[in-house]
């Protein structure tokens, strides 16, 4: 069943999670409740913060995206640390992300 195995990758992305965009990081806190995340985005020096929703697929490919009232890319990764992916639309940023440790 799809919303059982999107739960499994769920459940291994809540928490703190470190997100580079080429040499810029960002601080990810996430929250999951079944498939579906939630989560802070914030700048490391402290300049941008703003709230983020989303969901985890069956593949595990987990998507997130700002408010609408935040010009910010959609984020879509996969993995559970690290994932990768990308943000925003062609062309597309690349994303690392890693567990805040």
């Amino acid at each position: 069943m799809a919303s059982d195995k999107c739960r499994e990758h769920a459940r291994h992305l809540a928490g703190p999670w470190q997100v580079w965009q080429g040499s810029a990081a960002q601080d990810l806190d996430l929250v999951v409740d079944g498939c579906e995340l939630s989560g802070q985005i914030r700048a490391r020096d402290g300049s941008i913060a703003y709230p983020a929703t989303g969901a985890v697929n069956s593949k595990g490919q987990w998507f997130l995206r700002p408010s609408p009232e935040v010009q910010a890319p959609i984020w879509a990764l996969t993995g559970r640390d690290p994932a990768i992916g990308a943000a925003g639309s062609y062309p597309r940023a690349p994303l690392v992300a890693t567990r805040a440790r």
